[in-house]
């Protein structure tokens, strides 16, 4: 046994394999783990709507003749149609492969397909992540280099840096977008990329033709995927004035030839950018051709989603943005949960304190302003709207590691404060993974809907009168996939009942008051309700974990103008009836809670939960979707 292990050890030493190598495998493998792990979750039910949506677009497409007027048209115009093309090709291929040639596309192939693509793109936007850093502070030899780039790092990628890839596989955004087959990842992987390609550009490896006709092919698919990507036209523009070197003009050179000489050289310039431009819109076109096939149809969509964007059309899904502040909002419930607050801190850190001089900070700055300032002042301030800066902000906080990590180990490059160096560089790395790490447990354990279900069924007696809300993409009780016995049938009076307009409509009111004067059982099936629309906080039945931390900021998430004792009341005088039955609900003592299922992002060992990160304060489509919290209240007395 001892000579075999000398071997094998002997073998290792002579073939090891380089540095690199292993880091590219191991990284590529936990980058598919974390975005494909339960990648199945919510299915056959459509848990996401945006989702459902497109899957439902691409059961519809046919195309029984090609070039036929109406050939794969998926009448479906708030997205664009590439990712709806990708996923019908990914599933027809599928059905070839199999032997289902004209199959018939089901909702669970649909969707998957939308989730692999999302995945995928997830895994390649944390490639590109780390390539952009790798440029940013690694050394690249040019003939000519300037001061900025003889000082960028050093020479080939450290250990330290290929210790930096542990963020960006545990970055909770990056994780659960992977999960969710829309657009918000294919939109990261292409914003991403455009800023990759520009620091190729300012480091000289891509020619000016070559990088203008990448990032056209780039913001033409990306166009072609959702006509919000519209501000990525001005990336590859900000990036080749940005590369632009001026030349003063040589002692022997005449000054009309130096000035031709330069005109010459805007002029190229302009035409890089117009074949950019040109690229870009042809792309855009082909990748979604019913943009303009059907221009009416889309222009009536994209009218009615800025109305609800820009607050001129209300609807009942965008109550949660009523008086709150641009950038406040964004930084108070979105990012701390979609970055986490050490990456977040790092990230904004970075934004100020890296060199301003450096051309690809100066890039990513303009990235990070010119994408966020164009969604923040929106009245819809959903998370998916600035997905696009979330890499951007793991790169600022990345670079800003790798600076402070090598200015001490230059101080200290040996020796007993080298190696406690290194320690506490793995301790900051697993500190600020930890965000995650911890969301990993929402796909790890089951759906809160199914586990909710497993206890009405169990614990809620046949004949009882149920009241619910609606709008929750799909209401409870369900089946849990995979159930080798269906529950038995329960002879349940079951209302999803319409809450959002009990204050506007004397019907909807009446028929409210009917409702709870016969209701046994009472689901509030998430917060979309009672968190929107009055300042009511359910007690909670949930143990608490070791550690238990809201990642919240303490900031105002409202207008400057209005406190949240004023938005309370201003609430409480539009939602009369609202505030009243939520009252009751939750402080009369006539209900009490008697169940509450959710699945927050945290640390288990076994049965014991040593951190919990509770979510539910985040904007809402964070947690809605795939872990919202459900309580169960029963009447105590009629």
């Amino acid at each position: 046994m001892t000579t075999l292990v000398h071997r094998v050890r002997t073998l290792f030493r002579k073939h090891r394999p380089p540095r690199w190598l292993v880091f590219a495998v191991s990284f590529t493998v936990l980058l598919y783990i974390t975005r494909t792990v339960n990648l199945e979750w919510g299915l056959p039910y459509p848990m996401h709507p945006d989702e459902r949506n497109m899957a439902v677009s691409i059961m519809q497409m046919e195309c029984p003749r090609l070039f036929e007027p109406g050939c794969m048209d998926p009448d479906f115009y708030a997205y664009g149609q590439l990712p709806l093309y990708l996923a019908w090709f990914l599933v027809s291929a599928l059905h070839f492969i199999s032997g289902r040639t004209g199959e018939a596309i089901s909702f669970d192939e649909a969707t998957m397909a939308l989730r692999i693509i999302s995945a995928a793109a997830a895994l390649g936007t944390g490639w590109l992540i780390w390539l952009s850093l790798k440029l940013l502070v690694a050394k690249v030899r040019l003939r000519n280099p300037s001061r900025e780039e003889k000082n960028t790092g050093s020479g080939s990628p450290s250990r330290f840096l290929f210790a930096l890839g542990i963020p960006v596989v545990f970055s909770p955004a990056l994780i659960q977008l992977a999960h969710f087959g829309t657009t918000e990842s294919l939109l990261m992987l292409s914003y991403i990329a455009l800023g990759y390609y520009s620091l190729r550009l300012f480091y000289r490896q891509l020619q000016l033709l070559r990088y203008a006709t990448i990032t056209g092919l780039i913001t033409g698919l990306s166009l072609a995927t959702k006509v919000s990507a519209l501000p990525y036209v001005a990336i590859p523009v900000i990036a080749m004035v940005l590369a632009y070197r001026y030349t003063p003009r040589k002692k022997t050179e005449q000054h009309r030839e130096w000035v031709r000489k330069l005109i010459r050289k805007l002029l190229l310039r302009v035409g890089y950018i117009a074949l950019f431009a040109g690229i870009a819109g042809v792309v855009g076109l082909l990748g979604s051709p019913y943009n303009w096939l059907r221009f009416s149809q889309f222009m009536g969509s994209m009218t009615f989603e800025s109305g609800v964007g820009f607050g001129t059309i209300k609807v009942f899904y965008t109550r949660s943005f009523e008086y709150t502040a641009p950038v406040f909002f964004q930084f108070g419930v979105i990012l701390p949960y979609a970055l986490g607050l050490p990456v977040l801190a790092l990230g904004i850190a970075g934004f100020f304190l890296l060199p301003w001089r450096h051309r690809g900070y100066t890039l990513l700055r303009a990235m990070f302003l010119l994408y966020f300032l164009s969604q923040a002042f929106l009245y819809a301030k959903w998370t998916r709207f600035i997905a696009p800066v979330f890499p951007i902000l793991v790169l600022f906080a990345l670079a800003t590691l790798n600076s402070f990590y090598t200015t001490l180990l230059r101080r200290w490059p040996h020796g007993r404060a080298n190696t406690l160096l290194r320690i506490g560089a793995v301790v900051t790395l697993l500190f600020v993974s930890v965000p995650g790490i911890a969301i990993l447990r929402i796909y790890a354990e089951p759906d809160p809907r199914y586990t909710a279900s497993e206890w009405i069924h169990k614990n809620i007696p046949d004949g009882s009168y149920i009241l619910a809300e609606t709008a929750n993409v799909i209401d409870i009780p369900i089946l849990p996939p995979n159930t080798e016995t269906p529950f038995p049938p329960r002879n349940y009076t079951y209302i999803s009942f319409d809450f959002y307009n009990v204050d506007s409509d004397p019907l909807i009111r009446m028929q409210l008051d009917e409702h709870l004067a016969r209701a046994d059982y009472i689901f509030v099936n998430s917060r979309r309700v009672f968190r929107n629309h009055t300042c009511f906080e359910p007690p909670s039945l949930r143990p608490k974990a070791l550690l238990s931390f809201n990642q919240q900021l303490p900031i105002p998430i409202y207008t400057p103008l209005l406190d949240q004792q004023e938005r309370c009341r201003r609430l409480a005088d539009k939602y009369p009836r609202l505030q009243e039955y939520y009252a009751r609900l939750f402080t009369s003592g006539e209900y009490r809670l008697v169940g509450e299922f959710a699945s927050f992002p945290g640390i288990r060992i076994g049965p014991v939960r040593l951190l919990e990160l509770p979510d539910e304060n985040a904007e809402e489509t964070w947690t809605v979707f795939d872990h919202p919290v459900i309580r169960i209240y029963q009447r105590v007395q009629k």
